[in-house]
């Protein structure tokens, strides 16, 4: 009877393991999913619930934060470049993202981008980057500025005043004249 019940409480750790979509960032986990694919690399960011519902993983992006702050830039640059396929058209990630869902991880991304800015040294290259841009571009016809209005900008302080300081600049999108796209259908 006793090897049962310690095939059980194998299987049963097995399966409350293998459950948790939560991935814990490591350096030599981010280095081989950097090398892998980039794509790979936002399921340390977020993951989806058993309901669909997608979740933040805050502690990975605190890892981030405290490694970038310990002198560490390799985490932010991987956070950047992550930044940039959720972003851009041609290089997406997440394809099975709605928009809404997308402008609610690209919000959680650039706030932590802003939030290690900070802690970089003042020589590294991003040290004054404005990471907002990539969501602010009118002829990119982007819906980001819309959706993070709506949501009050996620409570997320840094992405709400650099949103601010920067979006006054740009004209609004309904008075900005711009021709019909086939990709405009999509997202």
């Amino acid at each position: 009877m006793k090897p049962i019940k310690f095939i059980f409480i194998g299987l049963l750790v097995l399966f409350s393991v293998s459950c948790v979509s939560r991935k814990i960032i490591t350096e030599k986990k981010i280095e081989k999913t950097y090398d892998d694919n980039l794509n790979g690399f936002g399921t340390f960011i977020w993951y989806r619930e058993k309901d669909s519902t997608v979740v933040i993983n805050k502690k990975n992006l605190e890892k981030i934060y405290k490694e970038t702050a310990k002198g560490n830039s390799r985490y932010f640059d991987f956070l950047d470049s992550y930044l940039l396929r959720l972003t851009v058209r041609s290089h997406r990630t997440g394809k099975n993202l709605k928009f809404s869902e997308r402008a609610y991880i690209v919000a959680y991304v650039v706030e932590y981008l802003y939030k290690c800015q900070q802690k970089l040294k003042n020589d590294h290259p991003y040290k004054n980057k404005k990471f907002v841009y990539r969501v602010l571009s009118v002829s990119d016809r982007n819906k980001y500025n819309e959706e993070f209005k709506k949501h009050d900008y996620y409570s997320l302080e840094l992405l709400k005043k650099h949103h601010f300081k920067n979006y006054r600049y740009l004209p609004n999108i309904e008075d900005y004249q711009l021709k019909p796209r086939r990709s405009d259908s999509q997202d």
